[in-house]
């Protein structure tokens, strides 16, 4: 069962809402959209904040600390068999202080080629504290609560879920164990 994307194709990307004058301009590849205020809530923004931090860890290497994959090759991989997992501890950092929602999103641009073998389904965990660079299979940080799954498959997209937003946030990206069943 196997997972696998370079970053700079697949778009992780995690959407803050808040008001117009909290959110910092953008940075070159950053979308940012300013609606017209339609309501009395006043106007709004997004800002679409790509990961600051990838870093794979293996259950069959659980003291090996691999390096975050954003200074590299910005890939992205998570993998499992029979008796051993790879998975990926994923952070944003720098989101907007005032920003009141943060909705995870993933899109897989069509004819991008993935590998995906057996089950492909992709389960998003919460967790308990934010990744460091000396994270491994045995200190990570721990699962809080299954918050959500993907389907990969070219030219697919989709919402994971939405959470309170806070200055960092860190996901673990595991391969599901039910073949593409959904929640």
């Amino acid at each position: 069962m196997r997972f696998s994307a370079a970053v700079a194709s697949v778009i992780l990307t995690l959407t803050s809402f808040g008001p117009v004058s909290a959110a910092p301009a953008p940075a070159a590849d950053q979308a940012f959209l300013e609606p017209t205020p339609t309501d009395d809530f006043g106007s709004r923004s997004c800002q679409t904040i790509y990961p600051s931090f990838i870093k794979p860890i293996f259950s069959m290497y659980p003291d090996y600390s691999a390096p975050n994959t954003m200074l590299q090759d910005r890939s992205f991989q998570v993998q499992s068999g029979d008796s051993w997992r790879q998975d990926s501890l994923v952070m944003f950092t720098g989101i907007p202080s005032g920003a009141n929602g943060c909705q995870l999103q993933y899109t897989f641009p069509s004819g991008f080629t993935l590998t995906l073998v057996g089950h492909t389904q992709l389960y998003v965990y919460t967790m308990d504290r934010n990744a460091t660079d000396s994270d491994t299979w045995e200190n990570s940080p721990k699962e809080k609560s299954l918050w959500g799954s993907a389907n990969p498959a070219p030219g697919g997209s989709g919402v994971v879920n939405s959470e309170t937003c806070y200055e960092s946030l860190t996901y673990r990206i595991e391969i599901g164990d039910q073949p593409n069943s959904g929640l």
